[in-house]
């Protein structure tokens, strides 16, 4: 799988978590930033819910 195929395929895959947690209106932007963001464990993202709610709310306070 390629780099944009590997980023769809997170972004589709923690988005639902992200818009149940967020909101319909944030969730869009914070999946955005977390797999544009370089430093992401996209494997940490799937398999480590501490890890994927770190992340989600790191980039949450970045847009408050």
């Amino acid at each position: 799988m390629d780099a944009v195929g590997r980023k769809n395929f997170v972004g589709n895959a923690i988005y639902g978590e992200i818009e149940a947690v967020y909101s319909e209106s944030l969730a869009g932007k914070i999946t955005g930033m977390l797999i544009e963001e370089n430093v992401v464990d996209f494997n940490s993202l799937l398999t480590d819910q501490g890890y994927f709610n770190m992340k989600a709310r790191e980039a949450y306070n970045l847009l408050m």
